[in-house]
């Protein structure tokens, strides 16, 4: 409803003000027909002895006259002129021009110079943005005077990465405004807070990245630009996972592979899951070992393309708040395992486990290969074979 009216819909800039005009365009109707019946029953019940813009709420109100009361001002204010007032009698005929300061005090200016903490943080329509993650923002006072009181609070609640979180959030927020103001776009709170997040854990990713890269101890380290053939006496497996919009499903896929790059087994699920991308992918890391655990090897290298879970996994002093569970199972289950390498590749490495976990999302699939590959993924698994061979 408030997107504009060229795209088809109402175009409404602010929904309680719109509705607070229609309550008073109500309450005008009551003063302009009193004999009416429903002006006589509100009248005998809530002003027997005044006139409606002199009434109270009352003892036990209904909600209609609560909604007539909250816009009784709005009606007041309107009201500053006779009833039978024309437009000649706003103009001054000695200058032959507006009477504007019969105007100002007629139709007094409701617009007031918005406040950056009233835009980012006190607005109904920025706490329906805020809202949208209630475990991080729960029991967060609702009103705060401005933005210095509310940042020293949430300096004392938040860590590190949730104030990162947080800051993008508020530049979200405000881009969400100047849009409906200029553009007259509206964005829905979910759809915000979802961009700000993918943001966030996208600028992540890229500093993970830079630093990731300038380590040069940490096994993994060396990342493939195209599938190679594991070491003498271990097996490959390689896992990826897909998010998919449409179908609301996340797809896991992993496929495993010798060094003579013969596949030895590949499988791809379905789940409704409401996660992120991160999240995602450290399920399809925890998938991938569960995998091989079923299949009994001893000896793997795991592989895939999410920078943050295989350095999370490489270095035991990174942890994600928000996956340390995931993290602790795969962990855990990497622990059954001789040796359990951790690679991580480019996208281009890793089609075939993608492939899968995409097609697991928009269908519904769930199936376990044994020596043996879906029809969908033989060509790409071909092509690996010839990089592994270069």
């Amino acid at each position: 409803m408030g997107r504009a009216k060229s795209v088809g819909v109402l175009g409404f800039r602010d929904l309680l003000m719109f509705n607070k005009a229609l309550l008073a365009k109500q309450c005008w109707r009551l003063i302009q027909y009193p004999h009416s019946l429903i002006s006589q029953i509100l009248k005998a019940k809530y002003f027997p002895n005044s006139s409606l813009l002199d009434s109270e709420s009352g003892k036990r109100p209904s909600f209609i006259w609560r909604s007539f009361m909250a816009a009784k001002n709005l009606l007041s204010h309107g009201l500053s002129l006779p009833c039978d007032a024309k437009v000649a009698d706003l103009i001054d005929v000695s200058v032959k021009g507006w009477n504007c300061a019969l105007i100002d005090n007629s139709f007094p200016a409701y617009l007031e110079v918005e406040s950056v903490i009233h835009a980012l943080w006190n607005c109904p329509g920025a706490q329906d943005v805020w809202g949208c993650d209630p475990i991080l923002f729960q029991k967060c006072p609702s009103i705060f005077s401005d933005m210095a009181e509310l940042v020293s609070y949430l300096f004392t609640r938040l860590n590190d990465d949730l104030m990162s979180l947080t800051v993008v959030v508020f530049h979200r927020i405000w881009l969400r405004r100047n849009k409906m103001i200029f553009e007259e776009q509206f964005y829905s709170p979910m759809k915000v807070f979802i961009e700000a997040s993918q943001f966030f854990e996208d600028f992540k990713m890229y500093n993970l990245r830079e630093s990731f890269l300038k380590v040069p101890n940490v096994e993994g380290s060396n990342i493939c630009k195209s599938w190679k053939l594991p070491n003498a006496g271990f097996v490959k497996v390689n896992w990826d996972a897909y998010l998919n919009p449409k179908s609301g499903l996340v797809g896991l896929g992993c496929v495993i592979r010798n060094e003579n790059d013969y596949v030895i087994g590949a499988k791809c699920c379905a789940c409704r899951a409401t996660v992120d991308p991160l999240c995602a992918e450290a399920m399809a890391a925890l998938f991938a070992l569960e995998f091989c655990y079923e299949m009994d090897f001893v000896n793997i290298e795991s592989e895939g393309d999410s920078l943050q879970v295989i350095k999370g996994l490489c270095n035991p002093d990174f942890s994600f708040d928000r996956i340390g569970h995931f993290m602790d199972a795969i962990k855990q289950k990497a622990s059954c395992f001789s040796v359990c390498k951790w690679r991580h590749c480019y996208r281009e490495a890793n089609e075939v486990p993608h492939i899968l976990a995409r097609k697991a999302s928009s269908i519904c699939l769930s199936h376990v290969w044994v020596e043996d590959l879906p029809y969908f993924i033989s060509s790409t698994s071909f092509r690996d074979l010839l990089a592994s061979r270069l």
